[in-house]
């Protein structure tokens, strides 16, 4: 059947913001209420705002908005669309943290780092597994990751925000985590490379050298760990850069996903305690995954 068309999501949603991730949370596709909501469109359809950093918003051969919406122009515009608080309260969170526990030690998992832990645009998952620890019911130690995206204009404040999740450390609860992307996915063209892609792009890098350097030295220098996306060789250089020159060896920042590494980043992983959280599921392409690649 293929994606739906916004006119069709439209005619499913015409009033409540809509946005449908797919399964990698990478991209996704919003209804013209979501894009209205958050400010991506005006009441006229047309485009209010056309560049998002660490994003791309796609628009047909008029210029107007298709609904999909890639890396970090998705986050900017669910985080604004959608209304969080209402969908994730309280006793949801509470819910899931619990779940989340009697799962991993079903299967015999003792620890959890949780790779974004303000998903929803508030703090309710952290606040949940405080609550449960301080119950005597968390049995797992869990790390929490606070995302702060490329896309802000307050990066001061978005820190300090990130910065005062530190008062939900507990026995089991280990706050002090800011998650970042640096690039994209490398199937969908959006990660950071050196050699260029098919279509001759290089990918979406979410910051420049300097200012990931900058945020890794103020990160380190609060006690909180970089736990940073990378999948393109160049976006890994990038972070291994910052890491090594800005950061704290001893606070072991750690790279996700580490699809390509250049050989010189070997070397300097390797000396400064880099840490990698890499998966196999990057290691492969499913029959899915090769229908679902930009056409060529």
């Amino acid at each position: 059947m293929g994606m739906p068309t916004l006119k069709q999501l439209d005619a499913a949603c015409p009033d409540l913001p809509l946005y449908a991730s797919d399964s990698e949370g990478h991209k996704g596709l919003a209804n013209t209420a979501c894009l209205l909501k958050a400010g991506i469109i005006g009441t006229n359809g047309n485009l209010k705002i056309s560049d998002i950093r660490g994003g791309e918003i796609w628009v047909d051969d008029e210029g107007r908005p298709t609904g999909v919406l890639l890396e970090q122009a998705g986050t900017y515009c669910k985080l604004r669309g959608i209304d969080f608080d209402a969908l994730l309260d309280g006793d949801k969170a509470m819910t899931t943290v619990r779940n989340m526990n009697d799962i991993l030690i079903s299967k015999g998992f003792v620890s959890f780092q949780d790779g974004w832990s303000n998903y929803f645009g508030n703090t309710r998952f952290y606040e949940a597994a405080k609550a449960l620890d301080e119950e005597g019911k968390l049995n797992i130690s869990l790390g929490l990751a606070y995302e702060i995206e490329s896309s802000t204009s307050e990066l001061d404040n978005d820190l300090a925000k990130a910065f005062d999740t530190r008062k939900y450390s507990s026995r089991h609860v280990n706050p002090r985590f800011i998650k970042m992307f640096v690039d994209g996915t490398v199937e969908t063209y959006t990660g950071y490379v050196r050699t260029p892609y098919l279509d001759g792009s290089y990918g979406i890098p979410n910051w420049t050298l300097k200012e990931f350097s900058d945020i890794t030295a103020r990160v380190n220098q609060n006690d909180y760990t970089m736990h940073v996306h990378a999948m393109g060789d160049e976006a890994i250089h990038l972070a291994v850069t910052a890491f090594a020159n800005s950061g704290r060896k001893e606070m072991r920042n750690t790279l996700v996903h580490v699809r390509n590494v250049l050989p010189e980043d070997y070397a300097t992983m390797a000396a400064n305690d880099i840490v990698c959280a890499s998966s196999i599921i990057w290691h492969f392409l499913t029959d899915y995954g090769r229908e679902t690649l930009p056409s060529m």
